[in-house]
């Protein structure tokens, strides 16, 4: 219950640099295609549009130049099948077959990043993930949870006030331990 660190940022900023959080914070908070194709596409995900697809000059040229497959994956309710966008071997994006939300994202940089996205629950229209993890080569760095969270409240008008970005001093007070988690944090997912 205490703000150990505080942090802003924005996620329309554009950059011709490469952000996984950037990236992920698209995937779960923009609706715009034309502001996600092009993150995607920077992290070498081949998202295909209609239009380039049909300058293309035969079917089999369409279909063998989208790099997609369906994949399958445990997730919290069970066996998850997932479209999945990218090589076998490169950065991919995994959304959910049925309800078509972001359930997975690879990331290969120097080290490769899975990022999953797991219990969504609709908020005012909006499908948000109650659960991410975020696992370094085979082993998981961490797991963030929510118990609860609101969109377009009176609160919403408190986080719009500039913020100091960094420790509060709480957060500076505590261990080294716990220091090096909310840096390492704010560094991959947000």
């Amino acid at each position: 219950g205490r703000e150990l660190y505080s942090v802003e940022r924005s996620v329309s900023k554009p950059s011709s640099e490469r952000d996984s959080k950037t990236l992920i914070a698209m995937l779960l908070f923009e609706s715009r295609a034309g502001f996600v194709i092009p993150e995607l596409r920077k992290w070498e995900i081949p998202v295909k549009l209609e239009d380039e697809l049909l300058k293309l000059p035969t079917e089999l040229e369409r279909r063998s130049s989208e790099k997609t497959f369906l994949g399958k994956q445990k997730g919290p309710s069970g066996l998850q099948v997932s479209w999945v966008i990218g090589e076998k071997i490169g950065n991919q994006l995994w959304v959910e077959k049925d309800a078509f939300l972001p359930s997975r994202l690879i990331l290969k940089q120097t080290d490769e990043y899975t990022f999953q996205f797991d219990s969504y629950r609709l908020v005012k229209e909006i499908s948000l993930p109650r659960s991410v993890t975020v696992i370094k080569g085979a082993e998981q760095v961490f797991r963030q949870e929510f118990q609860d969270f609101s969109v377009n409240t009176a609160a919403t008008v408190e986080a719009q006030k500039p913020v100091v970005g960094g420790f509060t001093e709480v957060g500076e007070a505590a261990d080294a331990e716990l220091r090096e988690l909310i840096r390492k944090y704010y560094s991959v997912l947000r």
